[in-house]
Formats: C-alpha cells, sequence, structure tokens
C-alpha cells in the first residue's frame, strides 16, 4: 500500500468510512489533496 502514495492510503480510509451511495462516489471524486508544507523554524527557542 505504501507504494502507492499518500493519496491512496487516505482516500482508502475515508471510502471505508462512507457508504456506498451517490453522494459517497461524489464526495470521492471531488475530494483534494493537500502536500504538507515543510517550514524552517526560525531562531524562536531563545526568545526570553
Amino acid at each position: 500500500m505504501k507504494a502507492e502514495g499518500p493519496e491512496f492510503l487516505i482516500e482508502h480510509a475515508v471510502r471505508g468510512m462512507l457508504s456506498e451511495n451517490k453522494l459517497s462516489r461524489k464526495l470521492i471524486t471531488k475530494m483534494k489533496y493537500l502536500e504538507a508544507i515543510a517550514f524552517k523554524r526560525t531562531s524562536t527557542t531563545n526568545c526570553y
């Protein structure tokens, strides 16, 4: 499962939570995936 990528894992989990009907198929097709944005932490450790 890990080879397909994180999108597949999330879609599989959401699909398992929804029932099988037209609305769930519509929600799955409209689902969007946001990638996590890594940010560099600024020097906030020594600000007393």
